[in-house]
């Protein structure tokens, strides 16, 4: 089986700074992942060449076996979404509401199945959903595939 996303000998730096370097590890779908590492080691420019918001230097990142750069990033975004580690909500809204916000519109088949079977498994085991938007941060970042 094809994996849904696959990092091929992708490398990214800042300006002169190489960041990552010939990075290769493929993503099941349904599988789930940690990206483990002290601060500064790449992990949110991972993150972050998966969501398509940056471009990798070389190599390749593959979705459903297309390269990114060849997908448009609406279609990226149908896909994998990026929550930021740093989420400023002017309003208490909850996880699901925030959440939403960024959902495909009417038209979006299997969108709203998704979403919402992702959503429930977010919010299960949750005390309040509130908190998590409105309390302090936990320096996370997170990421959904699939």
């Amino acid at each position: 089986m094809n994996p849904l996303l696959r990092f091929c000998n992708v490398s990214f730096g800042y300006g002169g700074l190489d960041v990552i370097q010939s990075a290769n590890f493929d993503l099941q779908a349904g599988s789930c992942t940690a990206l483990i590492g002290p601060n500064g080691a790449g992990k949110t420019t991972i993150l972050r060449l998966a969501a398509g918001t940056l471009q990798c230097r070389s190599g390749n990142v593959i979705l459903n076996d297309v390269p990114l750069r060849k997908l448009a990033l609406r279609k990226v975004a149908r896909t994998v979404a990026l929550v930021p580690q740093q989420l400023d909500v002017p309003f208490q809204f909850t996880v699901r509401e925030v959440v939403e916000q960024g959902r495909p519109g009417p038209g979006s088949r299997g969108c709203d199945r998704v979403a919402t079977e992702n959503l429930q498994r977010t919010e299960r085991g949750r005390a309040s959903a509130r908190e998590d938007c409105a309390g302090p941060r936990a320096g996370t970042e997170a990421a959904a595939v699939g």
